[in-house]
C-alpha cells in the first residue's frame, strides 16, 4: 500500500512539473526613439506612434513596448540607444535618419539587440547582422503632390520649405519639381530652407515668415518639408488664404483650428507602416539585417484624399492616378535630387 502511494505521488508530482514547465515565451521588448519634435509634430513622429499603436493592439500582451524622445538640440541619441543595449531590448527603432552617426557605434557592441534606422544609410550592411535601415522612396509621392499643385495653382507660381538641406529633404523638393514641371514646364518654382542643423524641425516661426514671404510675391501653394515646423506653414496659409501641401501624415485631420480648409493634400510617407512591419517580422523571428527601400509600390508613399478635399481633386484625379500607374509600373523614373 505504501509502495502504491509513492508511485501515485511521483506520477501526480511528474505531471505537475510538466504543467508549470509550460511557460509563455518572454515578449518582444521594442523601444522606439521618438526623434526632436517628438508625438504631437502632426507628422513623422505621429506616424511613427501610430504604426507603434496598431502593432500594441495586435500583438498585445506578446509584446512589450516603451517609447523615449530625444533631448531638445538631440544630443543624447547615443546614450539612448546604449542603454537599451545595456538593458537587453529586442528592438530598437529610431525614427531619423539623425541616429544613423551613432548606431553605427552602438549595434556592434549589443548584437542580441536588433537596431532599426528610418531615413538612415550606412555602407556594408549585410542580412546577418544587427542593424536595418529602412528608406522611402519620397520623391515618388512628391511628384504626385507637385503634379498635384501645377494643376490646382492659378497663379502659375508653387512653393517649397525645407527644414534643411541633405539628401532626405532632397528627395522631397526634386519629386516635387519634376512633377510640377511634368504638368507645366512654365510653372514657377520658389525655395527655401529654415535652418542648418535639426532645431529647424521645430521652428514654426520661421517657416511661417518663409512661408508668408512666398505667398506675397504670387506663390498660391507651399508644399513643406518642415516636420513639426509645419504649422507655421498652415498658419502662413491660414493669414495669407492659400493653400498648402502637407507632409508625413494627413495634416488636414491634424491642423490647427481654422487650417485644416487650407491643406490641399498631404504628402503620406508612411512610417506607420514602417514600424508595424518591423515589429511584426521581429515577432516572427524574420528581421534581418541590411537595408529595406519603400515607394508607392509598397504603397508607403502617396497623397491624402478624404471628405475636406474629394471635391477638389475629383477633376485631376484621372490623371494623378495615370502617373501613379506609370512609376509603379517602372514606366517613369522619378529623380531623387534636383537637377538630376
Amino acid at each position: 500500500m505504501a509502495g502504491f502511494m509513492l508511485v501515485t505521488l511521483l506520477l501526480l508530482l511528474s505531471v505537475s512539473c510538466s504543467v508549470t514547465g509550460k511557460r509563455e515565451a518572454a515578449p518582444l521588448r521594442v523601444v522606439l526613439l521618438y526623434d526632436q519634435g517628438g508625438p504631437g509634430d502632426c507628422g513623422f513622429n505621429d506616424m511613427a506612434r501610430e504604426g507603434l499603436k496598431r502593432a500594441t493592439k495586435e500583438f498585445g500582451h506578446r509584446l512589450s513596448a516603451r517609447t523615449f524622445q530625444v533631448s531638445p538640440y538631440g544630443d543624447n541619441r547615443e546614450l539612448l540607444m546604449e542603454l537599451q543595449g545595456q538593458s537587453g531590448v529586442d528592438l530598437v527603432m529610431a525614427i531619423s535618419y539623425e541616429f544613423a552617426r551613432s548606431v553605427q557605434y552602438v549595434a556592434p557592441r549589443y548584437p542580441r539587440t536588433h537596431y532599426m534606422v528610418i531615413d538612415g544609410h550606412l555602407p556594408g550592411l549585410g542580412p546577418e547582422g544587427n542593424l536595418t535601415c529602412v528608406n522611402f522612396r519620397e520623391q515618388e509621392g512628391s511628384y504626385l503632390v507637385g503634379a498635384i499643385a501645377a494643376l490646382s495653382s492659378k497663379t502659375g507660381k508653387i512653393g517649397f520649405i525645407g527644414a534643411v538641406k541633405n539628401p532626405v529633404i532632397g528627395r522631397f523638393e526634386a519629386g516635387y519639381r519634376a512633377g510640377a514641371l511634368r504638368i507645366d514646364p512654365q510653372v514657377e518654382v520658389l525655395s527655401h530652407t529654415i535652418g542648418m542643423d535639426t532645431t529647424a524641425y521645430m521652428n514654426p516661426m520661421r517657416a511661417r515668415e518663409l512661408s508668408e514671404w512666398q505667398y506675397d510675391r504670387g506663390v498660391d501653394i507651399i508644399y513643406h518639408a518642415t516636420g513639426a515646423s509645419g504649422i507655421g506653414v498652415m498658419e502662413a496659409a491660414r493669414s495669407r488664404d492659400r493653400l498648402m501641401i502637407g507632409v508625413d501624415a494627413d495634416q488636414s485631420l491634424t491642423a490647427p483650428e481654422g487650417t485644416g480648409k487650407h491643406v490641399l493634400t498631404s504628402m503620406l510617407k508612411r512610417v506607420d507602416v514602417a514600424v508595424y512591419e518591423t515589429i511584426r517580422m521581429a515577432m516572427g523571428k524574420e528581421l534581418r539585417g541590411g537595408y529595406v527601400e519603400l515607394g508607392l509600390k509598397e504603397g508607403a508613399v502617396g497623397y491624402a484624399e478624404n471628405e475636406m478635399n474629394r471635391e477638389l481633386l475629383a477633376p485631376i484625379r484621372p490623371q494623378i492616378e495615370a502617373i501613379r500607374a506609370e512609376i509603379i509600373e517602372g514606366r517613369l523614373k522619378v529623380p531623387d535630387w534636383v537637377g538630376e
